[in-house]
Order: structure tokens, then sequence, then C-alpha cells
């Protein structure tokens, strides 16, 4: 731009503007702004002014500091930019870029519906669609406008504080912040929440009659009574009970409760959520041959061993009741042809047989339980009928220590460390152990299921295990402390419908049952069966 270098006259024209008084500072003619057209300033742009002393000064625009409202804006736009999402109120302003504030391709933004509840054509998405202003964005293009609409907002709604509390109960936070989720059975009572951190804190659930609630000592306060899978105990405190430190227990979908997790980082053995972790991975008929056998094959099955000393090392022993079907006085050709089988390791060939029905035991019947004594190679077996635990040698041969107990018979385990064998009193809580050397009580102990049947005793880890169930369903192995009787788990075993003896391989984590479906035809398969286990 050239100035004129003199004062203008009343006829000198006027080249800019047709009212613009004109001035003259540091010798040279000045435009005042007012009287320039307007436009908005570009970045290479520059303001001149004068100084004090008359002089003119040149001020580049982009090098002006900035108003503090529009300094505000790019700070906070900059501040999104560097977290990966820019909040802005309006889609109007997403797509208004301010010198140097073009967002990076890949950077997200996010609008309030609560500030913006209007809509536009999707500048990104093909067909011209339509889409809401609220909503999350992605920057695909440099240009301004280059954002493309993902989807609305996560929350729609956000909960009070008090209507969480009126489910929930009173909340005991053992971790400062809020919740990142809180968790619900079908019922709507609340299981736990997850905190901010990753940490879960137990609140407070209700299955059936009991509740559980975390209360301000930190421990869970339980009242009521609880399933544990059929099988109600009562709290030793009564209605009210505490399981200090508990941040979680499961509950299966029918509300029977499966385990409870500690704030340690330790679990309550208080069972297993079901369905159990054990799988079937075998299932076999029993071999023929058995004497007083079924008429499906095999023969009705009453107790269950494993040979762990000795020649017949890995073997099975299995008690044989000698009765072919349900409601029968006895086999095919005499009543109550009981025997102990002795069958290869996967229980699909008989090795030997050692028949009971004779004169060395007057009055037998029934055979209800079979044990391997690992001190001397011999077996032990319950007479059911006359409340003895018989003792042979392996070559069936009746040793004169037996056992006269004074209740009745069912099932029998033999543990090595006490030279001892386990049995429950029938139909009670009561279990007992007796002596292998005098026949003495050593131990009665209540806590076993009444309708516990056959036993198993695991030395590893002192576990006594039982079965229980109905004939035609799915039966259960519970598994004892063997000191206590606490029931430490319960596992449902798919294809066992009529078991009558268990044993556990607790090295390769393997569960052995053998069930007398061919006897109760209500099981499904009506067959004498052998089931293979493994824990997953």
């Amino acid at each position: 731009m050239r100035w004129p270098t003199s004062t203008p006259g009343p006829s000198t024209p006027r080249p800019y503007c047709e009212n613009c008084t004109m001035t003259t500072i540091d010798g040279r003619q000045v435009i005042p702004a007012a009287d320039l057209p307007r436009r908005l300033a570009g970045v290479d742009d520059v303001l001149v002014g004068a100084t004090p002393g008359r002089k003119l000064a040149v001020f580049p625009v982009g090098e002006l500091p900035l108003p503090k409202s529009a300094k505000a804006d790019i700070d906070a736009l900059k501040a999104g930019q560097s977290g990966g999402v820019i909040a802005e109120s309006t889609w109007q302003r997403l797509i208004t870029e301010l010198p140097g504030t073009a967002a990076a391709i890949g950077t997200g933004a996010d609008i309030s519906p609560e500030t913006d509840s209007g809509s536009h054509v999707d500048p990104i998405k093909p067909g011209g669609q339509i889409v809401p202003n609220a909503g999350r964005y992605v920057k695909r293009t440099a240009d301004p406008d280059g954002w493309e609409w993902l989807s609305a907002n996560v929350l729609a709604s956000k909960a009070s504080k008090a209507e969480v509390e009126a489910i929930a109960g009173r909340f005991v936070s053992t971790v400062p912040g809020g919740y990142l989720e809180i968790d619900q059975d079908p019922e709507a009572n609340v299981a736990f929440a997850v905190h901010a951190d990753g940490t879960r804190e137990f609140l407070r659930t209700k299955v059936g009659g009991m509740t559980v609630a975390m209360v301000d000592s930190s421990t869970a306060a339980v009242d009521g009574r609880i399933d544990w899978h059929g099988n109600y105990q009562e709290w030793a405190q009564g209605l009210a009970g505490y399981l200090a430190n508990a941040l979680l227990v499961e509950i299966d979908s029918v509300g029977r409760v499966g385990r409870i997790l500690w704030a340690d980082g330790s679990q309550w053995p208080s069972g297993t959520p079901e369905p159990t972790q054990f799988v079937l991975v075998d299932q076999a008929s029993l071999p023929n041959g058995a004497q007083g056998e079924n008429a499906s094959g095999g023969w009705t099955c009453t107790g269950l061993d494993v040979i762990s000393t000795g020649k017949w090392l890995g073997c099975r022993l299995v008690g044989n009741d000698g009765r072919a079907y349900e409601g029968s006085s006895g086999g095919q050709t005499a009543p109550f042809l009981c025997s102990i089988v002795c069958t290869s390791p996967d229980m699909r060939r008989i090795l030997w047989e050692i028949p009971c029905n004779t004169a060395a035991f007057p009055g037998i019947q029934s055979i209800q339980g079979v044990a391997w004594d690992t001190s001397d190679d011999t077996i032990w077996f319950a007479d059911k009928t006359n409340k003895i635990i018989r003792h042979i040698s392996l070559a069936g041969v009746k040793l004169l220590d037996e056992i006269v107990v004074s209740h009745t018979l069912n099932g029998i385990a033999y543990r090595p460390d006490l030279d001892a064998i386990y049995t429950p009193d029938e139909g009670t809580n009561t279990i007992r152990l007796v002596s292998c050397a005098d026949g003495s009580v050593l131990r009665t102990q209540t806590g076993i299921h009444p309708q516990a049947d056959q036993l198993h005793y695991e030395q590893g880890r002192n576990r006594l295990w039982a079965t229980v169930g109905a004939n035609g369903v799915d039966g259960q192995a519970l598994v004892y402390d063997a000191d206590t009787m606490d029931l430490l788990e319960t596992h449902t075993l798919k294809g066992s419908q009529s078991i009558e003896g268990i044993w556990y391989d607790p090295d390769a984590k393997s569960l052995l049952t053998v069930n007398d479906g061919g006897f109760h035809l209500s099981a499904n398969p009506p067959l004498a069966l052998a089931c293979k286990y493994n824990y997953l």
C-alpha cells in the first residue's frame, strides 16, 4: 500500500472512502479502522496503530494475545485432544475450528444430549444419514466437519444414590470413591459392587429366607437358613451368624449357596457352584459273570474300593448285594447271592469273586459296603442284617477280628493312619469311627447327611466322601472334613443315578462311581454302571 505524502486539502481526492477523516502520523496518512470495510482477520493480517510518540506500529494478528474467553475455549479443546476425547456442548462448536485447534484424525468427541438436542446429516456416513447431534464421535478426515457419529451417549440415565441404596441396603465402602458396577441376581438382590480400582465389595443378598449383609465391623451377618444343595444347615449361633470379611456369596440358578469368597482371597469351602466341576468322561456297564447278576447285565453293586497295595494293585473291589432286581428276595437260584467281586482297573472284566452267602456267615443277606485294609492286604465288608463288619482274607477265609456294632450298617471306609473304619448310622446324622484292632469306638460324630450311603476316605486331604441321592435322579457326592464333619464340597454327578460306591484319586483328579441301575430300574439308563469323572 502506498501512502500519500502531503496533507490533503479540500480539493484533494479521497481514494479509500468517501467520508473518511484522514490523519497524519509519522508523516503518513492513516485511515481509521472504523472507516475500513469489515471482515474477519486472518493469521497473516496485521493491525496498525499509533504509539504515544505518534509513531506507527505494526502488530501481526498471529502474534497478538488471545482474549480470555477464546483462550479458555482453545485450552479446553487442546486438553480434550491430549486426553483422546473432546467434550463439546454442540455440534456447531465441534466443527468450528479456531486457529491452532484442529483435531487430529482418530480423536474422539462427546456431545451431551443436555446441551444439543438437534440433528444433522453425517458428513462421513454414506447415503446422507441423519444423526443426532448428541453422541460419541471420531475424527475421520482433516476437514473441520470430518467427524463421524458413532453412537448415542453410554449413559441414558443415572440412578441416584438413594435409589440404589433402597435396593442394596446400607453401603459400607472399603475403598474411597464411587462404584463402577453393582451386580444383581434375577430377583434384583444386590450381590456385590465393583470399585474404581477393581476391588469387589460384598454388599447384601437374600436367598429364600436367608439375608446376608455387610455390617460396620466388615463382617457379613447371616440370618435364617442356608440351603446347601438340598441339605439345610443352621448356623451355630442360631439365626444370626457371621462370616468375617466375606466379599462374595455365590448362588446357583435355584437359589442354593455355592461358595463364599473372603477378603484375603481365600474361599470358604462351603460347596461348589452348580454345575459341578466333575465331568463324566467314561461310562461302562459292569461285566457279566457275578452270582445273582441283573437281567440287564452286571450285578447289584453295593460298595467300592481300590486295591492300593499288594499283588492286585489298582484293581477294583466291588460289593455284590446278591439280588437281581428291586423287590426280589434274592438271586435266580437262591436268596441273596452276595459276594465280593474284583474287577480289572477299567471295570470291564471280572478277575475273581468271593461268595459270601456261605455257612461261614450264617444269616447273611445283603452286603452294603466294602473296604481294602492296607495294613495286611485283607478285605472288610458290611453284613447289614447281622450288624457285623466282616473281615476276610483274599482267599475268602473268615478272620476272627470281626467288629460287631449296635447301629444300622451301611457303607464303610477304611482309614489307614488310625487303622479304623468309618461307619454311619443309617437314617441319622451320626457316624462312628471304630478300631480295627479291638472294635472299640474311637469317635462318635454328628453332621453327616442322614441319607449318606457309601463312603470313601481320602487320606491326603483328610476328607470323607459320602454318596446321597434318590433313585432315578443324578446323585451327589458330599465331601466332609473327616475330623470335624464340616461339609466342604457338594458335587452333583451327571449320569450316576443310583450311586452305590465312590472312590477319588486326588493325584489324577479322577472320581469313580458304581451304580446299581440294574436293580433300581427307575435309573436312566436302568443298568449296572461304572462311571469315571475328571475334575476340570
